[in-house]
């Protein structure tokens, strides 16, 4: 495990929450799971923790994209 992936995806978990204000922790934590590993039952137990980083991170940057791109059209 290593303690930089984890500080990452605290991070990441954080700005998350922010994005969604009415998820509890517990389907933030199960919907970046199945962002990194699909809709199967065990992507919660066997993601690991730098592939909820990337999936984690890419929905950021998606996010990012869209809003960016809705300023743009404003």
């Amino acid at each position: 495990m290593n303690s930089s992936v984890r500080q990452q995806l605290s991070e990441a978990m954080m700005q998350l929450a922010q994005l969604y204000p009415d998820w509890r922790y517990g389907q933030l934590i199960a919907n970046v799971a199945c962002w990194a590993r699909g809709p199967i039952e065990s992507a919660i137990f066997d993601a690991t923790d730098e592939e909820l980083l990337a999936a984690a991170m890419a929905h950021l940057e998606s996010r990012s994209k869209d809003s960016s791109a809705v300023r743009k059209t404003a």
